[in-house]
């Protein structure tokens, strides 16, 4: 088949709120660009080691919300001043095809990518699944120079692995780094996982574009992570610029005496960053934040909405007990996560399969 044939960009996406954003932009580029998007929302894990109560409260604001109380919301209700769409909304309104992937390793799962002779290129959008050799092998389908991307919301390769961002803001606010703050996304090539390979072949590729700026501002780390939203879809518009000409993305090596590899802070990295000044979220900001993206400020329709997530975000502080943004309140609740399925998560460790929201589980 000619590549004129192979027409779908298919995106692996992960849960977050970062990654839906750019994902409610990227569809429209593809579609532009002459190609079809094929969506597989592949589910969230977590890692044994990611136990902190802030790490789970980061998870309520940048997706947990998300998911279970902003998509129900606005599929039921949907908002004439939205500025982006759920996922059911995405591919209802485009016509789209679209799957939940549990474990993108799945033989099974592998073996139907394998099948397709459609593939024009792929992109891992924020998904915190790793991908092993099989699942590459069966995307890039004996393509020499590979056609499997990923889009990286971190510089490369100094701020490899997880929590790019949060890393990346305690080297400026420490002084390790030099201000001004400078913070971005990196596309490169998917390197297959393996533990025989430098920093388990994670964020490894042949990097293609690295899209970097300033921010002075001092966010919140929720903040700084939504705040890549712009420099994810310019990154994903080079390359769709240059799919188009037929150009093929090979990219450059990575410069190994500068790469960092992180995994999930310990205790004692967080209280590094809260000493240096590092807010991780703000309840008020981060409502803020979604209203304005999936409804309308000051309109019926978005105070319901903020209303819910009002609703939300006190039963969830009260079932778990934990309200690290207000410190005087919490009873922090630390229990380890259950025995999971092996081989999928970040590090490649032990992982928990995360629960997908209501309206990710309605997406066919």
């Amino acid at each position: 088949m000619s590549n004129a044939q192979k027409d779908k960009i298919l995106f692996f996406v992960g849960e977050d709120i970062t990654a839906h954003l750019i994902l409610n932009r990227a569809v429209k580029q593809v579609i532009d660009a002459g190609f079809t998007p094929v969506l597989y929302f592949a589910r969230h894990v977590v890692t044994a080691n990611a136990n902190l109560p802030e790490l789970k409260e980061f998870a309520l604001h940048d997706r947990i919300l998300l998911n279970e109380t902003v998509y129900p919301f606005i599929d039921e209700k949907p908002s004439v001043c939205a500025k982006n769409r759920s996922p059911e909304q995405l591919v209802e309104v485009y016509g789209l095809e679209s799957e939940i992937v549990p474990n993108v390793n799945d033989p099974e799962f592998v073996k139907k990518i394998a099948a397709r002779d459609d593939i024009h290129a792929a992109i891992s959008l924020r998904s915190t699944q790793i991908f092993h050799q099989p699942i590459v092998d069966a995307v890039n389908h004996g393509n020499p120079d590979g056609i499997f991307f990923n889009l990286h919301s971190g510089i490369l390769p100094d701020f490899r692995g997880v929590m790019p961002t949060m890393r990346t803001m305690f080297e400026y606010a420490t002084g390790k780094r030099k201000k001004p703050p400078q913070y971005g996304v990196t596309m490169h090539k998917v390197d297959s996982f393996s533990l025989d390979k430098k920093d388990k072949g994670i964020d490894t590729g042949n990097i293609l574009e690295v899209t970097a700026f300033t921010n002075e501002t001092n966010p919140t780390a929720f903040a700084a992570q939504v705040g890549l939203v712009k420099a994810g879809s310019q990154a994903i518009q080079h390359l769709l610029d240059n799919l188009v000409s037929d150009f093929a993305p090979i990219g450059h090596p990575q410069n190994e005496d500068r790469s960092g590899y992180y995994t999930f802070p310990t205790r004692e990295e967080m209280d590094e960053w809260k000493s240096a000044g590092i807010v991780l979220f703000n309840e008020k900001e981060t409502i803020r934040t979604l209203v304005e993206a999936f409804s309308g400020a000051n309109t019926s329709h978005g105070k319901k909405l903020e209303d819910a997530l009002v609703k939300h975000f006190k039963a969830w502080h009260k079932k778990t007990g934990i309200d690290t943004e207000n410190p005087a309140k919490r009873t922090i609740k630390q229990t380890p996560p259950p025995a999971a399925p092996t081989g999928t998560g970040p590090t490649g460790g032990d992982v928990m399969l995360g629960l997908a929201g209501p309206a990710i589980m309605g997406i066919r």
